[in-house]
């Protein structure tokens, strides 16, 4: 009973750590397009002569750096991901159930979540 307690604790714990992940990516993209949005409307008014080099060289370096943490937000989302399989996959035995308390699937023939792209699903 100690061993399944555990269990669903790493699993709740590492669930709950995917579901941050996912929070900070999907802040980190919205950042990235607001950073976008401006370095264009920066280069236009560099066009039109309304502003300069030096503050279109900050919007892109601005969006440079946004661009950077969105790519460490997937890294981190990523980890996560495979965070929480470890804690579902490893702990349980072929066909045992997944935790409830987990909040994942609890089909008997599913040992974890799969993965089949470089982007991690949605919760």
């Amino acid at each position: 009973m100690q061993t399944q307690s555990a269990v669903i604790s790493r699993s709740e714990r590492a669930l709950a750590l995917y579901d941050a992940a996912l929070e900070g990516l999907a802040e980190a993209d919205r950042f990235t397009e607001v950073q976008k949005r401006r370095a264009g409307a920066t280069r236009k008014s560099v066009a039109a002569g309304e502003e300069g080099r030096l503050e279109l060289d900050t919007a892109e370096i601005e969006s440079s750096v946004a661009a950077r943490a969105r790519l460490e937000e997937l890294a981190r989302a990523q980890r996560a991901l495979g965070d929480l399989e470890d804690a579902v996959e490893r702990p349980l035995s072929p066909g045992d159930a997944l935790p409830a308390a987990a909040g994942l699937d609890g089909d008997s023939n599913q040992t974890g979540p799969s993965v089949t792209s470089d982007t991690p699903p949605a919760r």
